[in-house]
């Protein structure tokens, strides 16, 4: 089976050097830019992942593996990043950013990294970089918490930056209870740095 985030050339490719030339289009602004427009996770720094909604899946793995290779999604209403699931950086920045206009209608946590019944996720910057988590939750019901980071009794999650800072930035939204800015249940917060 093949890996949709990575690209390489044959040994015996029929034309390596168009091969060639392919993979550093694909790796290039213009190229990263069609596959964002593709439903993708673009690995250049110089493209963004924004959309109205953000779900990374169960066990999903998101890396940014060059050095200085930054992640950074932005949504106008919610993140989830799903059980199991992890996203990481070598000597890049990570920014997760959700409904910072505050705008946005329901009930639903601006941020929520793992999943209460069915376990925790990773968020890890190694080396230097900066980890950025900057949510605010919606507007009916309970539970608008601004930045929600949740496992479960066998599986809790963990939030990892080695040398970089760590910067969380929760606002609740209104609605009729539970809108803490930031809350922190089964879920290991650290800096090693």
């Amino acid at each position: 089976f093949g890996r949709p985030n990575a690209i390489g050339v044959a040994r015996r490719a029929l034309h390596p050097h168009a091969a060639l030339l392919f993979a550093d289009f694909l790796l290039s602004s213009p190229g990263q830019t069609i596959l964002k427009a593709r439903n993708r996770v673009p690995a250049s720094r110089a493209v963004e992942l924004r959309a109205d909604t953000i779900s990374v899946g169960v066990g999903a793995d998101i890396a940014s593996t060059v050095s200085g290779g930054t992640i950074s999604l932005f949504a106008d209403r919610n993140i989830l990043v799903s059980e199991t699931a992890s996203i990481a950086t070598l000597d890049g920045d990570l920014t997760l950013a959700a409904n910072l206009a505050g705008l946005a209608a329901g009930t639903f946590a601006g941020i929520q990294i793992g999943h209460s019944d069915n376990g925790g996720a990773d968020l890890t910057v190694n080396g230097a970089g900066d980890l950025t988590l900057t949510g605010r939750g919606g507007t009916i019901g309970l539970s608008n918490t601004g930045v929600f980071f949740t496992g479960s009794t066998t599986d809790s999650g963990s939030v990892t930056v080695s040398d970089g800072d760590l910067s969380i930035t929760g606002t609740g939204g209104s609605g009729t209870g539970r809108a803490e800015g930031v809350t922190v249940f089964r879920t290991d917060l650290s800096r090693s740095g």
